[in-house]
């Protein structure tokens, strides 16, 4: 897993977006039409915008949120195994 984690800048040597992050105009062309339920959309702001923190350079900004985003994954599903705990009492 180490292993992954240090290969993440792999992704800023390529213009090509990452996978499942297109735009609407990707899909029109892939599959040729949009999905519904995209058009209507269920948007998020993201936590941090394109993976980057002004101020720092690329590679570091993409770890940061490749770090970020793992915490808070973790963070929530430990939260759900702690409700559940609190359930079956």
């Amino acid at each position: 897993m180490f292993i992954l984690f240090l290969m993440l800048p792999l992704g800023l040597l390529t213009d090509a977006p990452a996978w499942g992050e297109w735009d609407l105009s990707f899909y029109e062309k892939a599959i040729g039409f949009i999905p519904e339920g995209m058009k209507k959309g269920n948007v998020i702001d993201p936590l941090i915008q394109d993976y980057s923190l002004e101020g720092l350079p690329p590679a570091v900004s993409y770890y940061l949120s490749a770090f970020i985003g793992t915490a808070l994954i973790f963070l929530s599903f430990y939260w759900i195994k702690i409700i559940r705990k609190k359930d079956e009492r």
